[in-house]
């Protein structure tokens, strides 16, 4: 069975390009900016007395050279109206909630580059 991990990232994945977001798992390196990427999560069981649960944090993150904060805000923006309180069909697993949780606006050291981190907490139960 695949993780629940693997089969929410495809969901999100295919939300957010459905929603017109240019999204990497691995960035190519003549990718262009703006873009998403989808990062790393989080997996803690989630269990009852009857069914396998798993509580999960999604990271997603907004790369941006527009000059200010504007681009990856109106990104993040979208991503949060795309994922938060979204339903999502999975294979092997029920979604039951994905909620917005966080978003943190960074510049990189670099001085050119704004970054977005944008967290969400899912809870799937295994169908």
């Amino acid at each position: 069975m695949p993780a629940a991990t693997t089969e929410l990232q495809s969901a999100i994945y295919s939300a957010l390009t459905g929603a017109g977001l240019t999204v990497y798992d691995a960035v190519p390196e003549n990718a262009g900016f703006p873009y998403v990427t989808i990062g790393y999560s989080q997996e803690s069981p989630d269990d009852t007395h009857t069914s396998r649960g798993r509580q999960i944090i999604s990271t997603i993150h907004v790369w941006s050279r527009y000059p200010g904060a504007k681009e990856i805000k109106d990104m993040a923006a979208t991503i949060i109206s795309t994922l938060d309180r979204a339903s999502f069909t999975l294979a092997n697993w029920r979604h039951v909630y994905t909620l917005f949780d966080s978003a943190t606006y960074l510049q990189d050291p670099d001085g050119i580059t704004r970054h977005a981190v944008v967290e969400f907490r899912s809870l799937l139960q295994q169908a």
